[in-house]
């Protein structure tokens, strides 16, 4: 069992990964991994190769279930391009793929049969003790023992490589340039390794090593926050250092916690552009009394916090409203079948690391207008809007809606950099007696824009779900509602990509209609 790195000119330079086991081999991708990754002066793969070969010896069947382990997430790969079906069923895997090497075994093999060279006390001490010449704390200090973790930790993280640059590949569009990696780490949760005493360290040793940070100003406005700025470090140093870094110690005052930390300090001091440039441009606001001239002096109004719009009690208090489900859809809808609301609840799981698009916010402020205020849903956490969106569709379900009840759970399909773009203008018009009644329950005209000579005013309500039906036909949708109603709506119990059914304006009308007349 072994993984070899692949650079055939003949295809441009594309970097593959091939792990080869008694004739059998499995190719990845890797291009989309940083450049260190290949060295040629260094294989990343050669320790874990060479565990590989003393682990074969003493049980064969452990490399045999790597390698397998290996085609079963090749397989998943091939078959799912969902990036949120993808992970979930990748999470499993790469956990079964990581626990089959003992951390404590591939450590007695670092220590006493690999060629890896540990620094001497000058540079590794075995016991911390305090001391003004080396500051700094425990937390930020690696002991020799520590270090030994560290280094079998990435030993076995190599494992991961060919896995990341495939996942990455596929995914990096979706989750972009800055949060790619952090996805690419989170795979690893459900491991042993993720809550070994190695990865607890390391993440530890982030969170110090990060906490005086110059950068977070711009990892904000980047969509970091200032609490999980070190967690997204961690992820970029664990897939792209740990994994790519030089374990063996030939230079001797040199060691891998050296080169992790000058990493964190380039993050940290906001040296690189992880945040479109935004690094070191981002400058705290001050309010020097003295200072009256110049360009970079601040007003006093400057310098105090706008006031927030809504109240954070406010938003505490809605939230807390909206726990329970149950009682949420009972509101909406007496009656209503209580496996619906928990069959929704449990398939919109998968929604948690999914974006939530305009047209499904619409359609829960639409329904959830009785009980939260339709501005009121701009505030709530993604969590609780998840709860809403199994609310909204077990409601919609149960009112015979159920086109619409797979859209406000669905997730857009993507297919590389392009959404699949559905058309707008053949859709069904509403019909002329559905038009007369919005006209009754929706009295709001607005004037359209130009000159022309005779004015047609126009109903606010049609404008409304024109704009919704644009909104929709943007894409295409996989489905995540239960299978049971996947039959309903695309015709097939395992295909799960929906197409917008040619009368949704007059489906979304026929909502809007009976919420209007408030026979919800």
């Amino acid at each position: 069992m072994k993984l070899v790195i692949r650079n055939d000119e003949s295809f441009s330079n594309i970097i593959e990964v091939v792990a080869c086991h008694d004739n059998e081999e499995v190719v990845w991708s890797i291009r989309s991994l940083d450049k260190g990754y290949v060295n040629d002066t260094y294989d990343v793969f050669e320790h874990i190769n060479a565990y590989w070969v003393q682990l074969e010896k003493q049980n064969k069947l452990i490399v045999d279930k790597v390698f397998d382990l290996y085609k079963q997430i090749r397989v998943v790969f091939d078959e799912n391009w969902d990036r949120n079906q993808l992970t979930q069923k990748l999470y499993q895997l790469v956990a079964d793929l990581l626990d089959q090497h003992d951390l404590n075994d591939v450590q007695l093999w670092v220590v006493f049969h690999s060629d890896i060279i540990f620094p001497d006390t000058n540079v590794l001490k075995t016991d911390y003790v305090a001391s003004p010449d080396r500051p700094g704390t425990r937390e930020q200090t690696y002991l020799k023992e520590d270090y030994v973790k560290l280094i079998s930790m990435a030993v076995v993280l190599r494992a991961m490589n060919p896995i990341w640059g495939e996942f990455i590949g596929r995914t990096r569009s979706e989750a972009g340039t800055t949060f790619k990696e952090y996805y690419a780490f989170r795979l690893l949760v459900k491991s042993k390794l993720a809550r070994s005493e190695a990865m607890e360290k390391l993440q530890v040793y982030v969170e110090y090593s990060t906490a005086a940070g110059k950068n977070k100003a711009a990892s904000i406005i980047g969509g970091v926050s200032s609490e999980d700025f070190a967690g997204w470090v961690l992820g970029l140093v664990v897939t792209r250092k740990l994994c790519a870094g030089d374990l063996r110690g030939l230079e001797p005052q040199t060691t891998l916690v050296t080169y992790i930390y000058n990493y964190i300090h380039q993050k940290v001091m906001g040296i690189d552009n992880s945040f479109n440039g935004t690094a070191g441009m981002i400058k705290d606001k001050s309010f020097d009394e003295k200072s009256q001239e110049g360009e970079r002096n601040l007003s006093r109004l400057e310098g105090y916090k706008a006031k927030q719009e809504i109240p954070a009690g406010d938003i505490i208090a809605l939230e807390y409203s909206m726990i329970d489900a149950y009682a949420i859809a009972n509101r909406l809808a007496p009656g209503i079948d209580q496996d619906l609301i928990k069959s929704a609840l449990k398939t919109t799981e998968v929604l948690s690391n999914s974006r939530v698009f305009d047209c499904q916010i619409l359609l829960l402020q639409w329904i959830m207008k009785p009980i939260v205020p339709t501005r009121g849903i701009q505030y709530l956490s993604k969590k609780t809007i998840v709860r809403l969106q199994a609310v909204c569709q077990a409601v919609l379900l149960h009112r015979g809606h159920k086109e619409l009840a797979g859209l406000v759970t669905a997730t857009a399909s993507m297919n590389g950099d392009e959404i699949q773009v559905s058309g707008v203008d053949s859709r069904a018009r509403i019909p002329k007696e559905m038009v007369d009644e919005l006209n009754t329950l929706f009295p709001f005209m607005k004037r359209p824009s130009g000159k022309q000579k005779t004015i047609k005013l126009l109903n606010q309500a049609v404008l409304s779900i024109d704009s919704m039906t644009e909104k929709i036909s943007s894409s295409d949708w996989i489905l995540t509602i239960e299978e049971k109603f996947v039959r309903d709506l695309t015709g097939s119990l395992t295909n799960r990509r929906y197409s917008i059914p040619h009368n949704i304006k007059v489906l979304l009308t026929d909502l809007v209609l009976k919420l209007a007349k408030r026979t919800y």
